[in-house]
């Protein structure tokens, strides 16, 4: 479909749908590239206009970290932790 585009719009100009898929495969890191800079540059404008409103509504902000380690059970005795296990 994309090939026959091409065509309509120049007359002599000839488009294999193989050359414009290689055309395309190409095009992608950069396409993924320009989405990740533009995304990042509307998220940080995002957030520098609208943290300070957002932080006006908390008195003070907590971040918990639930990390878990595990550990061989013949440490239990010296550990028991949240494992409920004497």
């Amino acid at each position: 479909m994309i090939a026959e585009k091409c065509a309509s719009i120049q007359n002599s100009v000839s488009l294999s749908k193989q050359a414009i898929l290689k055309r395309l495969n190409e095009s992608i890191p950069f396409l993924k590239k320009l989405l990740q800079r533009a995304f990042a540059l509307i998220y940080a404008n995002a957030l520098e206009r609208h943290s300070s409103l957002l932080l006006n509504y908390f008195s003070d902000i907590k971040l918990l970290d639930t990390t878990t380690i595990s550990l061989p059970d013949q440490t239990v005795d010296d550990y028991a932790g949240m494992s409920g296990r004497k």
